[in-house]
């Protein structure tokens, strides 16, 4: 890129080449593509910062997968606690016929 004048400050996306070394490499061998280095440059970057991306979703995907089972287990250690409680009112004669009064059953 600093074949140009004024030079530029990054290289243009695709495959690019400057009017001047367009016209070597019409007239010469073939050369080496300038912008080679700067499309691989990118490429790392680009797998770099997927390849984080990546790392940073899976980990994410395990912390979610623990949270799933300690929520599963606190509803069924929940759904213990309220089965039992009824279950205590059934036989000792108390009513327990809608959802309001399980609001005031306190699961310990």
């Amino acid at each position: 890129m600093s074949c140009l004048d004024p030079p530029l400050t990054a290289v243009p996306p695709g495959m690019w080449l400057c009017p001047k070394c367009k016209e070597k490499v019409a007239e010469e061998e073939p050369m080496a593509w300038p912008g080679t280095l700067a499309v691989v440059h990118s490429y790392l970057a680009h797998k770099t910062a997927k390849e984080e991306e990546k790392n940073r979703l899976l980990k994410r995907s395990e912390e979610l997968k623990v949270e799933r089972i300690q929520l599963e287990a606190k509803a069924k250690q929940l759904s213990n606690a309220i089965m039992w409680k009824r279950l205590y009112f059934q036989l000792a004669g108390v009513p327990v016929h809608h959802e309001a009064s399980t609001r005031a059953i306190s699961v310990t």
